[in-house]
């Protein structure tokens, strides 16, 4: 474990110690938190732009593929459907029917006709 000096003005030094007075733990413990939860920060930017940088140039293909998305699979689903018709992208493929299995469908139940 390494041990490091930060110089800090005296007024945030105070309502540091007023802070972990509060929750009942130390400075030390303060400080490691919040170093966990930058690095933590940091681990998920960095995914964010390498993921990124992977699918720079495959747009097109990624809007093929959501177009082929049938409607009402996920929310997900949903959401894309509406980015790309803001987009101006319209779905040419019709959606399925509704899988029943032995009920009757009824319109706005997610169940193929049974109360959840």
């Amino acid at each position: 474990m390494r041990a490091f000096t930060v110089h800090l003005p005296d007024e945030k030094h105070q309502r540091l110690k007023a802070l972990v007075q509060s929750r009942g733990t130390t400075v030390n413990r303060l400080i490691d938190e919040m170093a966990t939860l930058m690095l933590a920060e940091f681990d998920v930017q960095t995914r964010f732009e390498l993921r990124a940088r992977r699918g720079t140039g495959q747009t097109a293909r990624g809007l093929d593929l959501l177009k082929k998305c049938p409607q009402g699979v996920s929310g997900l689903c949903l959401h894309a459907k509406a980015v790309l018709s803001q987009a101006g992208v319209t779905c040419s493929r019709k959606p399925k029917a509704p899988r029943t299995f032995g009920t009757v469908a009824k319109p706005g139940l997610p169940s193929g006709g049974r109360a959840l």
